[in-house]
């Protein structure tokens, strides 16, 4: 191994750092396997996204079973009137609701819209509290 530059400043040094060599047949080998890792750790990332929003739509209250067990029904959402795949429904109205205007109420742990719920900045962060717990 060859030791590399020290660090410029002494009084947070560190210790040197080494650098490894690499053979040519080390860089060829991981070259040839890289694609296929890439293409395994996308599918474990699709299909673990997949896995979260299956068990997410069938384990919270409010949430609707959709028609295929792949997808999730894309509706208009209450909030912000896109057109968004709602998991959940608002506990209070039982509206719709996409994933990003979806509050959850600290004191009964329910999902609301943004109409039934009111934000509560705090010093460190904000809490939704709905109507009915307010």
């Amino acid at each position: 191994m060859v030791a590399k530059r020290s660090y410029p400043y002494d009084d947070l040094q560190q210790g040197l750092q080494s650098k490894t060599h690499v053979t040519e047949k080390v860089y060829n080998s991981t070259a040839e396997r890289m694609p296929k890792i890439y293409e395994q750790t996308l599918s474990k990332l699709l299909n673990g996204s997949k896995d979260f929003f299956r068990a997410r739509s069938r384990s919270f209250p409010g949430t609707e079973s959709s028609t295929s067990s792949n997808d999730l029904l894309i509706r208009e959402c209450s909030s912000c009137r896109r057109q968004e795949p709602c998991g959940l429904c608002c506990s209070f109205c039982d509206a719709a609701v996409c994933d990003p205007c979806v509050r959850q109420c600290t004191a009964c742990c329910n999902y609301f819209c943004q109409l039934c719920s009111i934000v509560c900045y705090g010093t460190r962060s904000s809490t939704a509290i709905c109507f009915s717990c307010k």
